[in-house]
């Protein structure tokens, strides 16, 4: 989808075209910046942060980070990053990258070779120094019983290859105690893991993520978002103390139904997209707004008609105190 944006630079106003699929104007950010200028600026960071409380932009807090939607009002912001380098672009490459660090299996593993290699190199060695020791005092014999290695009477030559024979089971033993076949019974092993999470559904990308999550002793989650929808809804509607069962009751009321879905689109700052071939609309603004207009839509709200079929006269903003807003509109 092609939106025009208005970019500032030197003083001078130029509109740039956007080709950024589904980005709207006042919807997303579209860069790392501060705040230069608003009006009742509020931003959902929870794509950034977890939380799914809006956060309320101002002098006090100018900072914006690209991806986070703009959940009502508007402003103007002095863009200090784009792409790779904002706050998201940095996390995505942070997550990407190979750090090159050894995943605990693989420390238990180079512990368990390293004991290995140096138990099976001692033992090398001593086993050199008793053969050596034993040949040379004459304690070797060969299959007719005489001894290998007779003082001032065996050859230089034959010496040598008999101690040859004995450093070669040295090397031999050396050879032996290495653990050559581990990493790959434990790239077998992972792989395994991997064919079974991929039955449960769970793609894993990485070999090392299956033993990694296999070392996890404690989980800690944020609940919003992760073991919920990070979605408000509305599920008990009253007009007048009674309680309304939408869209059932409403059917029989038109007058009630027409009364309900003005005051949806005339009492709500979001704003309602309908893409075009598509059914699901997009709403943007406070996540009260969001269930709020939801409702009305389910009901049958056009909200486009509904809030030009009316202009506001006046706002009573909403009060803690009453818990209460309205509009005093003219038809």
């Amino acid at each position: 989808m092609r939106r025009l944006l208005e970019v500032v630079e030197g003083l001078r106003s130029q509109y740039t075209i956007l080709l950024l699929g589904m980005l709207y104007l006042l919807i997303l950010v579209p860069a790392d910046g501060i705040v230069i200028t608003g009006h009742s600026l509020s931003i959902d960071e929870s794509s950034m942060t977890g939380e799914s409380k809006i956060v309320h932009k101002d002098s006090k807090d100018p900072f914006m980070m690209s991806g986070c939607k703009v959940a009502d009002g508007s402003g103007t912001m002095l863009v200090t990053g784009v792409g790779i380098n904002t706050e998201w672009g940095l996390l995505m490459a942070s997550i990407s990258e190979d750090t090159g660090e050894e995943t605990p299996l693989q420390v238990r593993l180079n512990g368990v070779a390293t004991f290995i290699g140096i138990v099976g190199l001692s033992v090398a060695v001593l086993v050199l120094i008793v053969l050596l020791a034993r040949y040379f005092s004459g304690h070797t014999k060969n299959a007719d019983g005489t001894k290998q290695f007779t003082a001032g009477r065996t050859k230089i030559g034959d010496a040598v290859d008999g101690a040859i024979k004995i450093i070669t089971v040295a090397v031999t033993i050396v050879v032996v105690a290495v653990p050559e076949g581990l990493p790959l019974a434990v790239t077998l092993t992972l792989a395994y893991s991997m064919r079974k999470m991929m039955a449960d559904k769970a793609l894993v990308r990485r070999l090392s993520a299956c033993e990694t999550m296999g070392s996890a002793t404690t989980i800690c989650s944020d609940k919003t978002g992760t073991l919920t929808m990070n979605q408000m809804t509305v599920v008990e509607v009253y007009a007048g103390g009674s309680k309304i069962d939408p869209p059932h009751q409403l059917e029989s009321s038109p007058k009630l139904r027409s009364l309900l879905i003005e005051a949806v689109a005339q009492n709500t700052n979001g704003s309602v997209f309908v893409p075009e071939g598509a059914n699901d609309v997009e709403v943007s603004g406070s996540p009260t707004e969001k269930a709020i207009l939801h409702w009305g839509i389910k009901v049958g709200m056009n909200f486009a008609t509904d809030r030009s079929e009316s202009s506001i006269i006046h706002v009573f903003p909403f009060n803690s105190e009453k818990k209460r807003g309205g509009v005093a509109i003219q038809t």
